[in-house]
């Protein structure tokens, strides 16, 4: 994505107001992966032809463990010009259910 702004110009964060004594951290993809990213996004735009694909999504615990008693598979399907996206909700029998 480009993003691009009209006048005044920015040249750094500085422009917005940061602080000349803040700690810059640059996570900007470099040399290799920005190739790699070109060729991925590139992929991507011609599309990914026929395909069925599986999502699975669990929720976690208050701990952070994984909830294996509820959760979501998304079934995602492309044959030609037809498509399918389809989310089946999983939720254990013995579920016990939090209110809010």
């Amino acid at each position: 994505m480009d993003v691009t702004y009209g006048p005044p110009e920015i040249h750094d964060i500085y422009d917005l107001g940061a602080p000349r004594t803040a700690k810059i951290v640059d996570e900007r993809l470099k040399n290799d992966l920005k190739a790699l990213t070109a060729r991925l996004d590139q992929r991507a735009l011609k599309g990914l032809g026929d395909y069925v694909a599986l999502l699975c999504i669990y929720g976690q615990d208050d701990k952070g463990k994984i909830d294996t008693d509820y959760g979501f598979v998304t079934l995602f399907a492309v044959k030609g010009d037809k498509w399918l996206a389809m989310e089946y909700r999983l939720v254990s029998r013995g579920r016990t259910w939090k209110s809010y």
